[in-house]
């Protein structure tokens, strides 16, 4: 059953635009499940979660020392 350009690009654009509304932890489940050719996005993905983590910490500490300080 032979799609047309069109259909095909519609077709990219609405599975680009579903994974762009996942969750970093979904997409990291979802690049594992996939295997080898998305190591690289695994470790990105993984990355971008631990700096996040960091930053929401590194928030809540500096939330502390200024409540601290008052």
């Amino acid at each position: 059953m032979p799609q047309s350009k069109k259909e095909k690009r519609e077709a990219a654009e609405e599975r680009q635009e579903k994974y762009d509304k996942l969750t970093l932890e979904e997409k990291l489940s979802l690049a594992m499940t996939y295997g080898n050719e998305y190591t690289k996005q695994v470790i990105k993905l993984r990355k971008k979660i631990q700096e996040e983590e960091r930053s929401t910490r590194k928030k809540k500490s500096e939330k502390k020392k200024k409540e601290g300080k008052k």
